[in-house]
């Protein structure tokens, strides 16, 4: 098993509820299914909280304190970007609150969930290839020592 594993299972899992948002994403099917779309949304949300809270407390200090400078430095920069998303995604979240401000303003709402799905989607990827390939390495290189 991947050290990485359970970070990987939960990008499944918003990588999935992504999916569900963009096929909600066409103003007729908001207009009819507000409060479902608004409960994925919600349920995104907290599943990015858990996700940023374990990377947080747990990956990103690890690869800091293990002495490899090009770890550190990856996971100094990885942190400094996912602040600036997390910030973009709360104000996203908190703009679309209510399901009442998705019925009122659905094409405002489908522009937004593209462009924050589309970044977080970049972003997934982006760890996978480079954080989580690179603290799998070090783990693994740690085991084996």
């Amino acid at each position: 098993m991947r050290h990485t594993e359970l970070y990987r299972q939960q990008h499944a899992t918003i990588a999935e509820l992504i999916q569900k948002l963009e096929q909600s994403l066409d103003v007729a099917k908001l207009q009819q299914s507000t409060m479902q779309v608004w409960h994925i949304l919600a349920e995104l949300s907290g599943q990015i909280v858990v996700h940023l809270s374990g990377e947080d407390r747990w990956l990103y200090p690890e690869l800091r304190s293990c002495g490899d400078p090009q770890a550190q430095a990856v996971a100094r920069a990885f942190s400094e970007e996912m602040g600036h998303i997390a910030g973009t995604f709360k104000a996203y979240t908190e703009r679309w609150l209510m399901p009442s401000a998705i019925a009122s303003e659905p094409q405002a709402f489908i522009e937004q969930t593209r462009e924050i799905a589309q970044t977080l989607q970049q972003r997934m990827r982006r760890e996978h290839i480079e954080l989580y390939a690179l603290a799998d390495k070090l783990h693994a290189v740690a085991k084996s020592a």
